[in-house]
């Protein structure tokens, strides 16, 4: 039998199996309505079990997406950020048992090309690599445009920049820039993401909201002693800006390869005065190097941040920090010793004798001639 009659044979094998175990994919939500236009699509494909050498993942017909995704225990989540023109078509949860396609579930995304006045909330991460992307579009034509920024830290309104059809004013940040202004379609865009850009972003055309976005930034830390840290403490610190709205929960989870192994959670509510979630590993391994704090809401993924640590090299400095005090004083004193014997026998070997210093004495012009 060929060798693709043998797979065909396995796939339907496969399927009974899964039927049998009543192992199916289920896609959350599972209808998929339109999405506005610079929104967050934020959705999951959960299985009951996953045997040894199954994959579950989300694939474009291009193949595996590019989008933020997480696996963990039997469910995969994705989160399309800023959805736009490119973003729509087919999305598939594929279910895989040792790189065969056992099964898929498809879905499409289908936005509105026109921005909204409502407020959309989206979650970045504070890093050097992270981007924000604010659409703003409508259909009726306009010849100037602008965005503003309400920090939360200030609630003072700024302005982040002012176009027209014909020329623009430069964004007031660095970070800043802005797409070309067509009377239609004005984006945003800034990167790299700081902490304190957390804040409401409004698009006006004219004096018309077209667009308004309440960003919230996440960060991550680890406080590591100084030193050599093997044996110590270090603790991982996982900060949201703002809570509002619906509860927030926090999670850390521990990386092993593409999966999430979760650590600890808290759920953080709009009255609650915490905004962070802290794990104390006490001590570095090195299978406890990767880590992700993630976001949920409503049971759905919202954003990732990714912290990897890494083992120091052991080097002398550390070494001695890892003495004892009575070791060190005593080294330093035996040092000290050493070199003021050494110093001593130094000083009477150059020493001249007592003839040899009657002679100086005696003959000082002859030792200044001999010196010549």
């Amino acid at each position: 039998m060929s060798g693709q009659g043998m797979d065909h044979i396995m796939v339907i094998q496969w399927w009974i199996l899964l039927c049998i175990s009543g192992n199916s994919a289920e896609v959350t939500p599972s209808f998929w309505p339109s999405f506005r236009l610079g929104s967050d699509v934020s959705v999951s494909c959960e299985v009951s079990s996953l045997p040894e050498g199954a994959t579950l993942q989300w694939e474009r017909e291009e193949g595996p997406t590019s989008n933020t995704t997480l696996s963990c225990n039997n469910t995969v989540h994705m989160v399309i950020h800023s959805v736009h023109p490119d973003s729509q078509g087919a999305y598939y949860c594929t279910f895989r048992q040792n790189g065969t396609l056992l099964y898929n579930v498809s879905n499409a995304v289908r936005i509105e090309e026109v921005s909204s006045d409502a407020t959309l909330t989206m979650y970045r991460e504070s890093s050097n690599s992270s981007l924000v992307t604010l659409l703003c579009m409508t259909s009726d034509g306009y010849t100037h445009a602008s965005w503003s920024w309400t920090p939360l830290s200030t609630a003072k309104e700024v302005q982040v920049v002012t176009t027209a059809m014909y020329g623009s004013n430069d964004p007031f940040n660095e970070r800043f820039s802005f797409g070309d202004f067509n009377g239609h379609s004005f984006p945003l865009y800034f990167s790299p993401v700081k902490f304190e850009d957390c804040g409401r972003f409004n698009c006006y055309f004219e004096n018309l909201l077209v667009a308004s976005i309440n960003v919230v930034t996440l960060k991550v830390s680890a406080v590591q002693p100084s030193g050599f840290p093997r044996n110590h403490p270090v603790v991982l610190r996982c900060e949201v800006s703002e809570v509002s709205g619906d509860p927030v929960t926090l999670a850390w989870m521990r990386m092993e390869g593409s999966r999430g192994l979760l650590v600890k959670q808290d759920v953080l509510t709009e009255t609650g005065p915490n905004r962070t979630l802290s794990v104390t590993l006490p001590s570095l391994r090195s299978d406890q190097l990767h880590w992700q704090c993630v976001v949920f809401t409503e049971g759905v993924l919202r954003v990732t941040a990714s912290l990897t640590l890494t083992l120091p090299t052991k080097t002398t400095m550390s070494s001695m920090t890892g003495m004892g005090t009575e070791t060190v004083v005593r080294g330093v004193i035996t040092m000290a010793a050493t070199l003021g014997i050494l110093g001593l026998l130094g000083f009477y070997c150059r020493r001249p004798n007592g003839t040899q210093a009657q002679r100086q004495k005696e003959e000082p012009a002859q030792l200044k001639e001999t010196s010549v």
